[in-house]
């Protein structure tokens, strides 16, 4: 789920993304900020709900028992996981999904970027 300028939401199944200038990933494309929810980073526990937000990962500014914050994979389940410097694995945020009851029906906004409309149904 990728934010618009304008408060609207678009769709990708990319997932090619990087990170910008303040830290949140993006679609590189687009530079559009990837919407999900950021882990608790005392906890790195995800909340099961919330409101949907810019991710941050602050790769290199995040340090936990003298291991900085080096890079991150996400999974196949928006997982996101940071790698430290001493090779531990901690849950960073969780990557918004979306599932559409017609995905035949999005409207193509061009590239890999799609809208809900009134075809595809409500993002699920």
């Amino acid at each position: 789920i990728l934010k618009e300028d304008s408060g609207g939401r678009l769709y990708t199944r990319d997932g090619t993304f990087s990170l910008d200038a303040q830290d949140r990933l993006v679609d590189p494309a687009t530079g559009m900020a990837v919407q999900g929810l950021n882990a608790d980073l005392a906890t790195f526990t995800v909340p099961g709900v919330g409101t949907l937000q810019d991710l941050v990962i602050p790769v290199g500014d995040l340090v936990v028992g003298g291991a900085t914050l080096t890079g991150f994979s996400v999974g196949a389940d928006g997982t996101i996981t940071g790698i430290f410097s001493d090779s531990t694995l901690r849950t960073l945020g969780r990557v918004g999904l979306a599932r559409f009851s017609n995905p035949d029906g999005l409207e193509h906004r061009g590239g890999p970027l799609f809208r809900a409309g009134t075809n595809s149904g409500p993002a699920l």
